[in-house]
Parts: structure tokens; C-alpha cells; sequence
């Protein structure tokens, strides 16, 4: 692993011959520090408010312009440029990069929106900060604002269990916009020194041609992405490692790469907290129909805890605090001028356990569940259970999603959302699951949502899912 030299910009070592590239464009990693450092002036002497937007491509010159940020005396805040601007960003300034790779402003205000002259020279905490968004699978999203410093220790806090290095060829298809796309695959991967491959609109034809040319050794996966390019995979060429993120892996995918790859990593960690914890999928044993989770190991300087079956992680890079309305920054607990990480470890809202060897597990949201009959049922873990009955019965459902129906005697009901299954199987599947599960589990309802609605990242949208279910 290489260290960062500078964070006023911020700049990457890697071996002689490593590259960075996209779709159209391949950088030596010289020329890639020369593009940050050009952008980084032009971003420091451009007036705007500050907190500003910066519309993100997956491209070779939007990285750069993102590690450009580090060391700014204003808060950036990233968002994939399809994306809807959320409403705290609405009066802010906003900047993308045109055609040529110059860039330029699509909205201006000749105030400074929101946050004032005085109060922005006066809160040193309000400057400096780069901000993500969440993926609003249940809400609007979310401005999460780190610490530039913090990310990057993130980023190198998770190479202790990311087998990166200088040989390696990195593939990522997966937004850099987003935490995982930019914290988890993209820092990770300039700070260990590899060659980085940026592409979109990954798909079977897509990866074949680039699995011939540039022959990657190391991919950050989404479950949408992957089934994108898993069908009639050839074992020409293998991967060292294969990269996911979240807490359930689907077994089809796993039984289907394994002859393609040394290791299968799983991701887990919040927009908040960066990666906190990496599972060994392959490794653990995890190829057949059978596993139901995986336990994570904590990067280091990463504490896990319990509390009422919910996860609460102690981080020492986590993040400042979210965006409010007023485009102010409203301070986390984990903000050292609130209370320190250690006084108040950062509440995930995943249920899950802690191991006597620190390891963890995570069952789901908890969002995500209900109570029937006095019993937490976590919607991700029976979600497996259902899929694997159907299993059992023969009956192929591509996908299955709980949601909350209406109230009754014993709590709310529960109605499965399926993809990819006859509606002529459902009376079967209903006999199989209260055949082998409890009364209180089974689903009063089966409804057929074909296909199920995602967002741009590949997560389920459950606000749209409630909206589409209520016509079903």
C-alpha cells in the first residue's frame, strides 16, 4: 500500500506502468496527480457558495475532480448527474464538467445560498467537507458530509482486509458518486497503486470484450450488475476477487463465479461510516443453497456492538453529519464538538449479532421488520427462508421482498412482492410456507411485481414498491 502524500491535493503513487482509464480515455497515474492538481486550482479560485454540487460521470476526469476537492476551504457535495438534486441543494451553486472536460456552472445564485459569509469563516467545521448522498431507497435522499481525511483513512483501513495491490488490474462499474463506488472501490484501489478501469452500462457483451482486453483482476460488483453479465460465463479467464456490498449475497451468484475467482468479498458499511466490515464468502463456505449469512470481520480500528438486536459501530473516521434544509450542516454525535464516537457509537439501524470473536452478522433493517405476536421478525432473513422453500418446491423466484399490509389481531401482515414466478404456483407456495414456518411468518398475501422497481444503483426502491403494490 501506497500513502497519500498531500491533501492540498491530494496525490497517489502506484508502479510504473499503472493506469487509469474509462470508456474513452487512459491516464498514467502521473498525468491522472497533473489533471488533479489542474482542477484543484480552478476550483479554488471559482467564487461560488460555500456548499456547491458537483454533477459526477463515471469518467476518468469526474474522479480527478472529486479528489480535487480535498483540501478546499468549501464543502462539495457529489451526485451521479442523473440524479435528482435534493431539496437542501435546490439554491446552491452547481458545477459538471462539459463535453470538453472544463468546468462549468449550470446554476448559479450571486448570494451565498444558505450559508452566510459570516458563519461560514467563523464554523471551520462547515469547510472543507465532501458530501455523498444515500440512495433514498425509502426516502429522500440523504447529504452525508465527511472529513476528506476521514475517507482516506477509510479507504486505507479497509486494504488491511482487501487484497489490493500494485499488480492488479481493478474493474469498477459501479457509480462514483456513491460511497461504495468512490470510498470502497475507486480510494481503495488508487491508494494500494493498481490500475483502475472505470466503465457504465456493464453488460454480458460489454464485460466479454473487456474481460478480453483489459483483462481485469479484481471487480466491485452490485447484484443488478451481476446479473447482468453472469449467464454463460466462460473459465478462460480467472479473477483474483470479486467485490459486493451489503449485508445478503444471493448463493445463484456465488455458485455461478466460483470457478472464476480466488476470493469473493462482501462489503458492509453505511453512506455514514464508510466500510466497516468485510466478509470472506468463498471462504467461509457459503456455496450452497443452505447459507443464510455471513459474518464480517471489523477493519481495524472498527467496533461493533449489539443492543436489542441492532448494530451500533464505534469508528474513528466516521462521518461529520448530514446536510438539513437549509443547506446547514446539522453535527452527528460522532462530530468531536457534539460528543466523541466513543461516548455515542453511531446507531446503524441494521439488526444483527456480534460473535464472541468480534465477527458480526446483519439480518436485515430495522426499518425492514415487524412485530407478530411479540416477535421481531427481520424482513431479510425470512426473505431467504421463503426463497428457500420455494426452492424446495422446485418453483423458481428470481426475487422475493417483504412489505408491510394491513394491521390485524396480531400486528401488522406481511405481503410478499415476487419477481420472476407463475401466479398459478402461488397457491403452492402458500401451502409450503405454513407447512414449515410458524402462523406468525407466513404472508397473508402473494403479489407478482415483475419486474421489481430499482434505483439507479441496483437497490430495491421500496418507496416506489409500496406505491406500485397498492395497484397490484
Amino acid at each position: 500500500m501506497h500513502n497519500v502524500t498531500s491533501m492540498t491535493p491530494i496525490q497517489f503513487n502506484a508502479a510504473i506502468d499503472a493506469q487509469i482509464s474509462d470508456d474513452n480515455n487512459t491516464l498514467s497515474y502521473y498525468a491522472f496527480n497533473q489533471l488533479i492538481r489542474e482542477y484543484h486550482e480552478v476550483l479554488s479560485e471559482t467564487p461560488c457558495s460555500g456548499t456547491f454540487l458537483l454533477s459526477i460521470t463515471q469518467s476518468v476526469h469526474s474522479l480527478a475532480l472529486m479528489l480535487a476537492c480535498f483540501g478546499l476551504k468549501k464543502t462539495a457535495v457529489f451526485r451521479a448527474n442523473t440524479s435528482e438534486i435534493p431539496t437542501q441543494l435546490k439554491d446552491c451553486d452547481q458545477f459538471e464538467l462539459d463535453a470538453n472536460q472544463v468546468l462549468c456552472r449550470t446554476q448559479a445564485f450571486s448570494r451565498v445560498s444558505h450559508v452566510t459569509r459570516d458563519s461560514a469563516q467563523k464554523s471551520t467545521e462547515s469547510q472543507g467537507l465532501l458530501g455523498f448522498l444515500s440512495s433514498g431507497s425509502v426516502g429522500e435522499p440523504k447529504v452525508i458530509l465527511h472529513q476528506p481525511t476521514s475517507l482516506v483513512a477509510n479507504s486505507q483501513n479497509a486494504l488491511h482486509l482487501l487484497p489490493l495491490s500494485l499488480q492488479d488490474n481493478v474493474l469498477i462499474p459501479v457509480p462514483i458518486s456513491h460511497m461504495y463506488g468512490f470510498g470502497a472501490a475507486a480510494l481503495s484501489s488508487l491508494c494500494a497503486g493498481a490500475s483502475v478501469c472505470l466503465t457504465q452500462g456493464l453488460n454480458l457483451l460489454k464485460w466479454k470484450q473487456i474481460e478480453k482486453t483489459w483483462q481485469p483482476s479484481c471487480v466491485f460488483f452490485t447484484s443488478s450488475l451481476l446479473d447482468a453479465v453472469s449467464a454463460k460465463l466462460s473459465d478462460k479467464h480467472t479473477l483474483k476477487l470479486i467485490v459486493t456490498a451489503g449485508d445478503c449475497v444471493n448463493t445463484r451468484y456465488l455458485n455461478a463465479w466460483v470457478n472464476k475467482t480466488q476470493f469473493w468479498l462482501n462489503l458492509y458499511g453505511s453512506t455514514e461510516m464508510g466500510v466497516i466490515g468485510i466478509a470472506s464468502l468463498i471462504n467461509q463456505g457459503l456455496m450452497n443453497n443452505e447459507a443464510e449469512q455471513a459474518y464480517f470481520t471489523p477493519c481495524p480500528e472498527v467496533e461493533v456492538a449489539s443492543s436489542k438486536e441492532q448494530l451500533h459501530v464505534h469508528q474513528a473516521h466516521a462521518f461529520v453529519g448530514y446536510l438539513n434544509s437549509n443547506a446547514l450542516i446539522a453535527m452527528s454525535p460522532a462530530h468531536p464538538q457534539f460528543l466523541s464516537v466513543a461516548e455515542k457509537p453511531f446507531k446503524t439501524g441494521d439488526l444483527g449479532r456480534v460473535a464472541t470473536d468480534g465477527r458480526f452478522s446483519v439480518h436485515g433493517r430495522a426499518d425492514f421488520s415487524v412485530n407478530r405476536e411479540g416477535r421481531l421478525l427481520a424482513f431479510a432473513q425470512l426473505e431467504i427462508e421463503l426463497k428457500k422453500q420455494a426452492l424446495n418446491l422446485n418453483v423458481s423466484v428470481q426475487e422475493l421482498v417483504l412489505v408491510c399490509g394491513p394491521q390485524d389481531s396480531k400486528g401488522k401482515t406481511l405481503i410478499a412482492c415476487c419477481e420472476g414466478v407463475a401466479e398459478s404456483q402461488f397457491s403452492a407456495l402458500k401451502q409450503a410456507w405454513r407447512r414449515h414456518l410458524p402462523a406468525y411468518a407466513v404472508p397473508s398475501q402473494i403479489k407478482l411485481v415483475d419486474p421489481l422497481p430499482r434505483l439507479a444503483n441496483g437497490k430495491l426502491n421500496r418507496r416506489k414498491l409500496e406505491e406500485v403494490i397498492s395497484h397490484v
